[in-house]
């Protein structure tokens, strides 16, 4: 049996994986818009055992929805991802016809998806509480993204210089 979590909850372990990669940040803005407007549906059951560490799976399911646009005179595909909110690559992705960002004509109609994928999968690891993978699949079920992160250290002995500007070890 899987038990559904508050949106509370399932938010702090998005978040929780977001902070493992730019992509995940991203998918966690996406969430929260959604969450927001009561779309998609969450689940957060036992995962099993991922790289020795037992998990917990979390899994976020979002409908396919988007809308079609019309490429403006002179918009390539990065000016029209601009406009419309929505991530260059996710649009490209979701557009087969279309080759490159640079590969638009004035009236063009492009589909602009409303959410990043229509289903994600985290797996968090219950000691560290630190996502270990994450899997992206497109509206059509086909894996946009998957991460593995197998060896997290959780103590890399910074200091407060190593996160100093002015550090000249940094070379800026």
């Amino acid at each position: 049996m899987t038990p559904n979590v508050g949106r509370a909850s399932v938010a702090a372990l998005f978040f929780l994986a977001a902070l493992g990669t730019q992509l995940g940040a991203h998918t966690a803005a996406q969430d929260s818009r959604a969450v927001a407007r009561g779309v998609e549906s969450y689940t957060v059951s036992d995962g099993g055992v991922l790289f020795g560490e037992p998990v917990w799976k979390v899994e976020a399911r979002l409908p396919g929805t988007g809308r079609t646009v019309k490429a403006k005179d002179d918009e390539n595909l990065w000016e029209l991802a601009k406009r419309v909110g929505q991530d260059v690559y996710v649009i490209l992705h979701h557009n087969e016809d279309i080759d490159s960002p640079k590969d638009l004509d004035e009236g063009d109609s492009v589909f602009v998806p409303d959410h990043y994928g229509s289903r994600l999968e985290y797996l968090i690891g219950k000691n560290s509480y630190m996502p270990l993978k994450e899997t992206s699949w497109d509206h059509k079920g086909r894996i946009y993204e998957q991460y593995e992160y197998r060896k997290l250290n959780l103590s890399p002995g910074l200091t407060d210089k190593d996160f100093d500007p002015d550090n000249e070890e940094y070379d800026f």
